[in-house]
């Protein structure tokens, strides 16, 4: 179990150093340390979306808060379980000032070609940081505590330093005028033992409810 969580930990400084927000839309350096294993739950004043210490088998790390108000976050979890590596990040950062973005009726409301633009420059910011090939995009939906959220999805690979083929996955939601992203990661080799739980995990991290 040790060495799980020592993975966790190296994990998630890996990934949260390399996205930090994201983009034009939040660019600011990270105000706290290094993730730490945590089992407190934390909520982000805002939007008052809950982070569990736990979601599933996954494991949380210290939430990163950037700019000066903190209002931008994420918020690592990586799979506490010797046999399984795995990590999903989840991001909350403002879209677009005075834009009305909502996908709880399970459509982007409002701007559509702000959005796409927004996920066009996420995914040349992931291909050009790992040399990732980029092997699908197509619209998605979210399910989570009876409502359905749509977005986008775009899968990745790319080869490790040891020569490992990683599998990377980029999802886009929006709630109110804010973006949510997750960034899904694992080594392909791990595929058919993560995935279940990373989609454990997605359906059962709830979304405020207004």
């Amino acid at each position: 179990m040790r060495g799980s969580k020592s993975f966790i930990v190296f994990i998630l400084i890996v990934f949260l150093s390399s996205f930090l927000c994201s983009s034009a839309y939040a660019q600011s350096e990270p105000e706290s340390g290094p993730p730490k294993a945590e089992t407190s739950v934390y909520v982000h004043k805002s939007l008052n979306f809950v982070f569990p210490g736990t979601v599933g088998n996954f494991e949380r790390a210290k939430p990163m808060e950037y700019g000066s108000s903190g209002e931008e976050v994420s918020v690592g979890y990586g799979i506490n379980d010797p046999g399984k590596r795995g990590v999903v990040i989840v991001y909350l950062y403002p879209a677009f000032e005075g834009a009305s973005l909502d996908s709880m009726q399970g459509v982007i409301l409002f701007p559509v070609s702000l959005y796409n633009k927004h996920f066009k420059e996420l995914k040349s910011t992931i291909s050009k940081k790992f040399s990732a090939t980029e092997t699908s995009d197509n619209e998605v939906s979210l399910n989570v505590g009876g409502k359905t959220r749509k977005g986008r999805k775009a899968s990745f690979e790319w080869n490790d330093n040891k020569g490992r083929k990683v599998l990377s996955y980029l999802y886009l939601f929006t709630y109110k005028n804010w973006f949510v992203k997750y960034r899904v990661t694992y080594h392909e080799a791990q595929k058919k033992l993560v995935q279940p739980d990373v989609d454990q995990f997605m359906a059962q991290l709830a979304w405020p409810e207004k």
